[in-house]
Formats: structure tokens, C-alpha cells, sequence
């Protein structure tokens, strides 16, 4: 698929919006400065923080409904139950809709858990004075 995207110029591919953690907020959370990491680490950081603001638990809702439908179904056809599109509808709108609350509460808590291991890096790197403006 990716030569079929660069063969045909018409298509572009959106780049990431540049990250100025300063400023930044994911998931309610401010996001610290990165200046008192290495370049390297700071790099890592910037792609890292992006992948985690532009999860948004999609995959999960469109998992869930797939599956509560399948589910829905396979009762329909195993059972004497009837089969009806209104609550097939149903069945998936709110599987979606709980697959994408699952999801979101998923990003959260990675979110959550990168930006303590982004403090732990940040504050061992200020102890240690490896900063690249110099020691705090």
C-alpha cells in the first residue's frame, strides 16, 4: 500500500502537528518541558507523546460492535429467537459505543503511565545535571 501512495502524487500523507510540550495537554494532563533531556530522548519523547494524543479508542469500538454483532447474530441463528435489524442496530450502536469508552479509558491510563516515566526521566536527569542547558 505505501507504494501505491508514493507513486501517486495526489495523495499525501499528514504529518504530525510539531509538539511544543510546554503547551501541550493530552488526556487533561499538562505535559512537562523537554529541554533537560537529551536530544535523543527528547526525540523519542516528541514521536512517542504524538502516538499517545491521537489515540482515541476507535479500534476498540469498531472491535466491540463487530464482535457484540457476530454475537447477535450467531444467538439469532442458534436460537428461536427472531432476528430484527432495529435490535441488531441497537446491539451494535452500543457495543461501539462501549468499545470506544473502553478504548479512551485505555489511552488514558498509557498516557498516564508515559507521562510519570516522562517526570521519573526528567527529574532523575535534573539530579544528575545532564541537562543540555546545563545543570538546574
Amino acid at each position: 500500500m505505501s507504494r501505491i501512495l508514493q507513486s501517486d502524487p495526489s495523495v499525501t500523507m499528514r504529518p504530525l502537528p510539531p509538539i511544543e510540550p510546554s503547551t501541550w495537554v493530552i488526556f487533561g494532563q499538562n505535559v512537562p518541558k523537554l529541554d533537560p533531556l537529551p536530544p535523543e530522548d527528547q526525540e523519542r519523547w516528541r514521536k512517542n507523546l504524538a502516538r499517545l494524543a491521537a489515540q482515541c479508542g476507535c479500534h476498540e469500538g469498531a472491535s466491540t460492535a463487530t464482535v457484540v454483532i457476530a454475537g447477535y447474530a450467531l444467538v439469532c441463528s442458534v436460537s428461536e429467537a427472531v432476528f430484527s435489524y432495529w435490535i441488531a442496530v441497537l446491539f451494535f450502536v452500543l457495543g461501539a459505543c462501549a468499545g470506544k469508552l473502553f478504548g479512551m479509558a485505555r489511552a488514558k491510563s498509557k498516557c498516564d503511565r508515559a507521562l510519570n516515566t516522562l517526570r521519573e526521566e526528567i527529574a532523575t536527569c535534573l539530579r544528575a545535571g545532564t541537562s543540555e542547558s546545563g545543570p538546574a
